[in-house]
């Protein structure tokens, strides 16, 4: 695989330190492949897809060249949601424990799929509308629900009921829309269900309360 760069040409390297849309500072601690592993300033550790880190900003480049924190080779396969071992204790797993996660993985696997959707034929990236993909992903929900409403099978794939193929086109816009716009889907469900798990308007004597979620 050619050297990773940023979208302005800037070969990414172990040390530099980006500036990643608003989610603030990160130093690169490795490069594995298609995944670039850095750490924040409270020394949580993330994977960022190297195309995500093409839109980075430079913040810092060390003059002498730094070693990688962790052997590449080495990181086992693990289970999607690792990162919160205990739900109501999260905890996020070190780089040498953890391979990036699964629905990122799966989120890049289907953006590149979906390459021609976002680049013009010459290979330039296409300046996406987010309300409009957010409206083809509630638009698959919609056609899901009328499918459900009138028992339907789907059209395109005769043997599986219309819901589930809608909510499969759902699942596939959304992982796509993550994907095209660097967002780190396991951190942010892993991270949700940990604080789930300790809602107190989650349990069943909240509920029950004037008010309460009863659904």
């Amino acid at each position: 695989m050619s050297e990773p760069k940023t979208k302005d040409g800037t070969p990414i390297r172990v040390g530099q330190e980006y500036e990643i849309g608003r989610g603030g500072t990160f130093t690169v601690i490795g490069i594995d492949g298609d995944w670039v592993w850095v750490r924040d300033r409270e020394d949580k550790r993330w994977t960022w897809l190297v195309e995500v880190m093409e839109h980075a900003t430079l913040v810092s480049d060390p003059t002498e060249p730094q070693e990688q924190e962790f052997d590449a080779s080495k990181l086992p396969s693990d289970d999607f949601c690792q990162a919160t071992k205990e739900l109501a204790e999260p905890k996020r797993i070190e780089p040498q424990e953890q391979k990036p996660p699964a629905l990122n993985r799966l989120a890049s696997k289907i953006h590149k799929l979906n390459h021609k959707w976002w680049h013009d034929k010459d290979g330039n990236r296409l300046e996406r509308n987010k309300g409009e993909l957010l409206c083809l992903i509630h638009s698959e929900i919609s056609e899901a629900m009328e499918g459900e409403r009138k028992d339907l099978m789907d059209d395109h794939l005769p043997h599986r009921k219309m819901a589930e193929v809608e909510l499969a086109d759902a699942l596939i816009r959304i992982l796509d829309y993550a994907s095209g716009f660097g967002y780190d889907l396991d951190g942010a469900v892993c991270d949700k269900l940990a604080y789930n798990a300790k809602r107190t308007d989650h349990t069943y004597e909240d509920r029950e309360k004037e008010n309460g979620k009863k659904w």
